[in-house]
This record gives C-alpha cells, structure tokens and sequence, in this order.
C-alpha cells in the first residue's frame, strides 16, 4: 500500500491495534497514539490526560532509550526509539502499565505537574471555543490540584484501550511484539462548539504585541495552500509571521496566522487565496501542501516563538518555507525519514476518523 507521498507502508494488526510500519533505515522508532486529549476532559478534571501519561511513562524506568510524550488537543501520543528488542520491551510494559495503572507516586507526580507553564499561545481556542472542549487547551490544568487515584484509573480504563489506540513503526513489526492494552469501545474526537452568544467574525484585543487571524475550514489541500500563500505574502511585507493548523476532527480545522510586532495587518484582508496570487507569489505551494495534507498539526510554543510538534507533527507543507523562520525542531523527535513520516500521518489520521474510513482489515 501506498501513502499519499507514494512511500509504500502497510497496515497489521497487533492484540487489536492496527499497526502502521514503513521500513526505514536507521535506529528503530514508534509511536503509541490514542484517541483522548484535553478536549475530552472538563475544566475541573483538566490535567487527567496528562497525569495518566506521566504515570505510565514512570513504568518503564531508566532502561528504556529517550521516551517522550505528549497530550494535545485530540491525541496522546508515546514515542519510543531503540533497537527491535528494546521497542519490543518498552512496548510491553507501557500497554502493561496503561492496563494496570500504577499510582503510588500519583501524589509526587501531580504535584511537579502542576508547576508547568500555561499555554499561552492557545489564546484564540478559548476565544472561540471557551472554557470548554478544544477551548481547554488555554486553561491550568485544575485537576492537578486534587485528582486521585480512584478518578484517574477509570480515565485510563476507559480511554487508553486497544480500540482507541493506533501504532506507528518505522521497520516491520518485531517478533514477540505485544500490545496488552484493555478492552474498550473507539471514542470519536468531540465536534467544535462555538461559545454561547459569540457573533463571528470578532474581534478581542490582547495584552500582547502582535495580531493574529484565526478562522475554522474543512481540512484540505486547498485551505493548506491559501494560508500558506497568505503567510508568505504577509512575511514579505510585514516581518516576522507565523502559520498552525489544529485539526479538530478528521474533517474540520482551526487555522491561525499571525503577525508577531506592531505593523498593520492590512495585508490579512486581502485576496491572497487566489489561484493566480498562489502560482505567482509561490510556485509549488498547492503541491506540496498537497503532499502533506495527511500532516499533523503545527502548533505554537510558549514565550512568543515557534516550535515544531514532537513525533508525527512534522509536515511536508511547511518545507521550502524560504524566507519565512522555521521553527524548532525538538531533539526528541523521532527520525524524519520519509517512510517514518508516511506510517506516522497514516497513523495519526487514524486517530480522527473520517466518515466511511475503512478499518485496517477491509484496506
């Protein structure tokens, strides 16, 4: 099978989690996904998500190669490197430990937790969506301050499961590889609410330099193509600017572009989705954000500057950039080979279902 860069990847199944592997030169990565995030939880239990994480990050121990996590919106994701026995190994006992959740240090976890930075940069989600759904994503984590182990095990019951879960692989399934996650049911990403009483368009102003025009679409290449040709006429006249895409489900997306400094963002409002604009101002664009529609989100970092997603966020799109600045890429980020990043976005897309996505088994 072929992924939508034309790299061949396949599909298996694993204890009843579909696997997604390309063979990949180098040292062996994999990512563990599932269908939970900040947008499943409520504003007093926020923080749930991201203490089950920690937690079962705590089971595997120093022996394992560079673990690293991460909960956005919609997803969880763990990420593993390592040769076939210590994936295999690392593997085994997080689904072990997600199974069985151990918390006796739940107190000393929740508590270092709880001192992490606020994410500032998700601002225009709670604009949008509120103090709810995937308008959380901008709140403290509340729930650091008084969950405990009879409220957190039932979370990870219920949303770390094999039928809500999804693998990625960059080299064919090793032998004795074994996911024993728990039984379930597939959990769909919650639908975007607009807040009560918001009359769109809207304007609010802020306590930061800068303007930033945020705006939901259906996912596509054709919307990748227009902000990317907005942005990059934007940069050229106004300095420094800046371009996410959040998916929200497997068909709808919060885009954002902002203008970091004082200048006038009159440049935002004009035609810059044309197709003769695109063709003339950046020759490739539709192309290759065609390329790279299947791609993870690009999300803003804390403290004003950019940075890329760990694991699967990495986007074809946003290559040949030129002029624009690139943002950081995280040290603990899987290896971007090509077929590493194809059995990653099949994977992740995976995780947002789109209506009359065939199962693994009908592909």
């Amino acid at each position: 099978m072929a992924g939508r860069l034309g790299i061949p990847f396949h599909v298996t199944e694993v204890d009843g989690v579909p696997v997604f592997w390309a063979d990949a030169p180098g040292r062996g990565a994999a990512g563990l996904l599932f269908r939970v995030g900040r947008a499943d939880e409520s504003l007093a239990g926020a923080g749930v998500t991201h203490l089950v994480q920690e937690l079962a990050l705590r089971a595997l121990g120093p022996h394992h190669a560079q673990p690293a996590a991460r909960v956005d919106g919609t997803i969880t994701s763990f990420y593993l490197t390592g040769s076939d026995d210590e994936l295999v190994a690392a593997l085994w006992d997080l689904t072990r430990a997600l199974r069985e959740l151990p918390t006796d240090r739940i107190d000393i976890d929740r508590r270092a937790l709880a001192t992490g930075e606020r994410n500032t940069a998700a601002q225009p989600l709670t604009l949008r969506y509120g103090a709810a759904g995937h308008g959380l994503a901008f709140h403290e984590e509340y729930g650091l301050r008084w969950l405990r182990a009879e409220h957190v095990r039932p979370w990870a019951d219920q949303r770390f499961t094999r039928h809500n879960a999804a693998l990625w692989i960059t080299r064919p399934p090793p032998a004795g590889l074994r996911l024993p996650l728990g039984d379930g049911t597939r959990i769909p990403p919650p639908p975007p609410v607009v807040r009560d009483r918001l009359d769109l368009p809207a304007f609010a102003a802020g306590g930061a330099s800068g303007v930033s025009v945020t705006f939901e679409a259906d996912a596509g290449a054709a919307i990748d193509a227009a902000t990317g040709a907005i942005a990059d006429r934007a940069h050229d006249e106004l300095g420094h600017v800046h371009a996410w895409s959040l998916p929200l489900t497997g068909t709808r997306v919060h885009k954002e572009i902002g203008i970091e400094g004082d200048a006038t963002p009159d440049v935002l409002a004009r035609d810059g989705g044309r197709r003769r604009r695109i063709r003339a101002e950046r020759p490739g664009t539709a192309r290759r954000a065609g390329r790279g529609a299947a791609c993870a989100a690009v999300r803003r970092g804390g403290g004003g500057r950019a940075r890329r997603a760990r694991g699967p966020a990495s986007c074809s799109a946003r290559r040949g950039a030129g002029r624009r600045s690139r943002p950081r890429r995280s040290t603990r980020s899987p290896p971007q080979t090509q077929p590493a990043r194809c059995a990653r976005r099949c994977a992740r897309s995976w995780c947002s279902p789109r209506p009359g996505r065939p199962s693994p088994r009908a592909r």
